[in-house]
């Protein structure tokens, strides 16, 4: 059962939830516990195009809207609210590239 409707394709989070619920929220005691940030989720996140997909297709990106990136750290989340505070760092870091940077970064 769903906490909250969602407001982007059901494909989407459906996908991302299973993601959650395999490989991020078994490990979510343990992040907390021994304070490191979750390497190996966060590739497997990017290997998914999780972490890109607010990113222009022209840049590698996924595309979508932002409510999709709110659907991710949403979900995320609630597996596991450090991994998710490290996907708004990865958000912050593309977003400014994107905005200020040049097109070679």
């Amino acid at each position: 059962m769903a906490l909250w409707d969602t407001f982007v394709s059901n494909d989407y989070v459906d996908n991302l939830r299973a993601f959650v619920r395999d490989k991020v929220a078994p490990h979510a005691d343990a992040i907390d516990r021994d304070d490191v940030y979750p390497v190996e989720i966060i590739k497997e996140l990017a290997a998914e195009g999780f972490t890109t997909v607010t990113l222009p297709e022209r840049y590698g990106g996924g595309g979508k809207d932002f409510a999709y990136g709110v659907a991710l750290l949403e979900e995320v989340g609630y597996g596991s609210a450090s991994a998710a505070i490290c996907l708004i760092t990865i958000f912050q870091a593309s977003t400014i590239i994107r905005l200020f940077g040049q097109d070679s970064l």
